[in-house]
């Protein structure tokens, strides 16, 4: 057995003491690391389970056709979802956005080349609908497109061509 007496058995307690104190802080100090540490690990869980049901392509993540289905299925059920369409905001803000929703479906109708040439278009905003139609030069004869698509969320109300 070991024993110190006197003026060094007290400061080697003194030290042993202090030693204990450190550890213990050091303990509490490692305490979030460990929680750091194991939340890390959960996310890496999580994320590598999203991952697994996507499908990884050379231009992106895709999460396939059964999450389309899925999600068609969802927006058409009666069950409340989010969606921006519920806000009772016009998500078609503006006449360009209006411009930029129209055009390839009247090029896809109508030909890019007929609807360009009735350019420049009209374009008016009426009680939450855009009207946009087609104008022709003066004097000349025949008719130009007119689109309705409203502005809550860009439905086309009505889709027409004058002759």
């Amino acid at each position: 057995m070991f024993y110190l007496g006197g003026e060094k058995s007290v400061r080697f307690h003194s030290q042993l003491r202090e030693a204990a104190t450190r550890y213990q802080q050091c303990a509490v100090r490692k305490k979030p690391l460990i929680i750091m540490k194991n939340l890390v690990i959960t996310l890496l869980i999580i994320s590598s389970i999203f991952v697994s049901n996507c499908q990884t392509k050379e231009d992106g993540v895709f999460m396939g056709k059964k999450f389309a289905e899925d999600e068609l299925d969802l927006a058409l059920s009666k069950n409340r979802q989010h969606n921006v369409l519920d806000s009772g905001e016009n998500i078609v803000k503006n006449s360009e956005t209006a411009i930029k929703i129209v055009e390839p479906i009247l090029y896809e109708i109508y030909g890019k080349k007929q609807i360009e040439s009735e350019k420049p278009y009209e374009i008016y905003f009426i009680k939450n609908y855009w009207i946009i139609q087609g104008t022709l030069p003066e004097k000349s004869k025949g008719g130009t497109f007119i689109i309705i698509i409203n502005a809550k969320d860009s439905q086309v109300l009505k889709v027409s061509h004058g002759k």
